[in-house]
């Protein structure tokens, strides 16, 4: 039976003409439970009928068309009956597009609307009841999807903005053997409908970061492809790397929005000699990142293997949000991770933050499968199972279907160390049968209070559990997140945007929460030291906070707190003219600030203070602020000078003067006793000068005349 919710729930689809099946739900206004309601619903099915076809059958890419509709809904279609268009996706929950044609039955429709269809699906108009769905009409649509290579022989290829022509072009830039790719800080490109983008040999892409944009591009897709991005088993020696993106899938931040048989992932990679770094990777409900070979196809494929496969390394990524429930109360198909290795492949994973994925890391159970994860901070959210279970965070599975694959053999061999595991809903680590080597867990932290066993009284699960055999274990440490006063604390600037960040030490791993990045984890070093034995501060001068642990400075590197590649130092300027300043500016990839000008007897327009500071390190983008010369004068002393020579000497200095004030004091008249300014004021050339002239004017006629 179909339950009514507000929740999206998963149906299985169809695609090109395909009914979806009747689990389609919706919110609807009444309950249907009764035999009337059945017998009225069957009678809605047969007395309405629908024609639905596009202006256009054959489309590129982004490209729109007219939707035509003609629809008759029967009488006996009541209030709870809703007809509405849709895509037909492979899962209901897959973002079909829709239009709402209203509610209720007894009615003709007739009417069209444009439409952009970014997917080769079939479109139907259906007739929705909480006792299922029908589709009463069907038109198909097919899109053709650009391909590489970019014209003329380019290899390079910047995507300024995302319009039309851009995001067709970066595609065929992905497929372009040797291409550089690079995506402006401020560009969002949205890849809807893209399915298996595959990059070339050797193709790099690469998202640009500033200070104005720091958290680079957004590319996403919000159409749930198998795989948005694919590198696929290429022979030839080659290297890839995607570096700097926000790349977002299509699933919902609630992990119970995201259930089914359907996942989605990032990228999936099938080669040695691959780089993942640098990126912010969330929404898939697959997996971010799966790596898989094909030791179990025929033939054995064998690409990666464990002497190679550390040339596949995910690093400084920051993957979260990747959720997929095995359902309300379990038993089905779940997904939802950061990395996934399966089918004999390896992986180096290190130095990421995960959170809000159901596992971090996992695995398949299949003969030559591993991976290496080092120094990665698992934060306290995530390993949604069901409404009623949690799921632990670093996985093995074994190979065990009958069991859910909690045992049997469990990959080849694995390597867990100086990881921080703050995430305590479930176990740390699970082994869930025997690899045929071992796994090995040393050194990391956990949140967790037993690390096998726990005591009465514990209110969390152990860290480890292992199903069968086959770990290795020593000096893991169980501490309790947020206990100590000096685990953090917020008292310099590491990542040059003037905004004190905050430090971590997790009693391996140092990490600082980056204020450019809206609070991002970003790791420092490896390292035990924490509370007293770790002071911070600025100790090289360059404008970036350092760590002092036991009398050893370990000066931050921009490359990791600012970003490979997106910071620089900020040059001497002062004594230069504004025109070398802003060329030297221009230079090192900074922006000009506010420019003030001020008096001064230095020639006009050279620079005479700066803020940024000169040799500090700053993100790309970064505005510096000048003060620079007006040019000036030093007011001349006139007072006790006749007026005749005061006026000379002040227009002798480029200055005005006004109307001259008189007062008859009878004291030295016909000279200054009182200027304003005051000599050796510095003023604006052309700045006026007044003065007062002492007169002796005696009642009756005569007395002094001024000179």
């Amino acid at each position: 039976m179909t339950r009514i919710t507000a929740r999206r729930r998963l149906a299985a689809a169809g695609v090109l003409g395909t009914a979806l099946a009747a689990t389609l739900t919706f919110a609807a206004p009444a309950r249907a439970d009764s035999t009337v309601d059945m017998i009225l619903w069957q009678n809605c099915q047969q007395q309405s009928s629908a024609s639905l076809s596009f202006d256009a059958t054959q489309l590129n890419w982004l490209d729109g068309t007219t939707l035509r509709w003609s629809a008759g809904i029967g009488k006996d279609c009541g209030t709870n009956v809703q007809v509405q268009i849709r895509e037909n996706t492979r899962q209901s929950n897959d973002n079909p597009q829709t239009i709402s044609l209203g509610w209720g039955g007894n009615r003709t429709i007739a009417s069209s609307a444009g439409v952009i269809p970014v997917r080769s699906l079939s479109w139907s108009v259906w007739l929705l009841h909480p006792l299922g769905s029908k589709a009463i009409g069907t038109a198909a649509v097919n899109i053709q999807y650009p391909q590489g290579p970019l014209p003329n022989g380019q290899t390079s290829f910047t995507a300024s903005d995302g319009g039309v022509a851009t995001r067709r072009a970066f595609v065929q830039a992905v497929e372009t053997p040797g291409a550089t790719v690079k995506v402006a800080a401020n560009v969002t490109l949205n890849l809807s409908g893209l399915e298996d983008v595959r990059l070339a040999p050797n193709v790099q892409i690469i998202g640009d970061r500033t200070a104005a944009n720091p958290l680079g591009p957004l590319v996403f897709t919000d159409t749930m492809p198998k795989q948005l991005f694919h590198v696929p088993a290429y022979t030839d020696p080659s290297q890839e790397r995607i570096t700097g993106l926000r790349l977002r899938g299509g699933a919902s931040s609630d992990p119970f929005d995201n259930m089914g048989d359907e996942d989605s992932n990032g990228v999936l990679i099938e080669k040695p000699n691959v780089e993942i770094g640098f990126n912010e990777m969330y929404l898939w409900r697959g997996t971010a990142v799966q790596v898989l070979d094909c030791d179990d196809c025929d033939p054995k494929r064998n690409l990666i293997t464990r002497d190679n496969g550390n040339t596949i390394r995910v690093h400084d990524n920051y993957i979260h949000h990747d959720q997929h429930p095995t359902g309300d109360i379990g038993g089905g198909h779940g997904a939802g991770y950061g990395v996934a290795v399966d089918h004999g492949a390896y992986v180096l994973v290190d130095r990421n933050v995960f959170d809000y994925n159901r596992h971090s890391m996992t695995a398949g159970g299949q003969d030559g499968t591993g991976y290496r994860f080092y120094r990665n901070l698992i934060l306290p959210n995530g390993g949604v199972n069901s409404h009623v279970s949690s799921t632990h965070a670093i996985d093995v599975h074994g190979s065990n279907k009958d069991d859910s694959y909690q045992s049997g053999q469990a990959g080849e061999y694995f390597d867990v160390e100086y990881n921080t595991v703050w995430n305590i809903h479930d176990n740390a680590i699970k082994l869930r049968g025997t690899p045929t080597d071992k796994m090995e867990v040393h050194n990391n932290v956990y949140a967790h209070c037993g690390l096998f066993t726990t005591s009465a009284g514990c209110f969390t699960n152990a860290a480890i559990r292992v199903n069968e055999t086959g770990m290795s274990e020593s000096n893991d440490v169980l501490t309790t997140f947020g206990a100590d006063p000096d685990d953090a604390r917020t008292t310099c600037d590491f990542d040059g945007d003037g905004v004190n960040d905050t430090f971590h030490a997790t009693r391996i791993t140092w990490w600082f929460q980056s204020s450019r990045l809206g609070g991002r984890y970003i790791y420092l070093n490896q390292s035990t030291a924490a509370g007293s034995a770790v002071t911070l501060g600025d100790k090289n001068s360059d404008g970036l906070c350092d760590v002092t642990a036991n009398g050893q400075v370990f000066a931050s590197d921009p490359n990791v707190t600012i970003g490979l590649g997106q910071w620089t130092s900020v040059p001497f300027l002062v004594t230069n003219s504004d025109a070398i300043a802003r060329t030297a500016l221009q230079q090192a990839g900074l922006n000009l600030g506010t420019v003030t000008i001020v008096p001064s007897t230095v020639t006009k327009g050279t620079v005479l203070d700066q803020s940024q500071h000169f040799n500090y390190i700053r993100p790309k983008g970064t505005a510096v602020n000048l003060t620079e010369s007006g040019g000036g004068v030093l007011v001349p002393d006139v007072v006790g000078s006749w007026k005749a020579d005061a006026l000379a000497a002040i227009s002798g200095a480029g200055l005005t003067n006004d109307t001259p004030s008189e007062q008859n004091t009878c004291v030295d008249p016909g000279q200054v006793f009182q200027q304003s300014p005051k000599a050796g004021t510095l003023v604006q050339p052309g700045a006026t000068v007044h003065i007062s002239v002492a007169t002796c004017i005696k009642p009756g006629g005569g007395g002094g005349t001024p000179k």
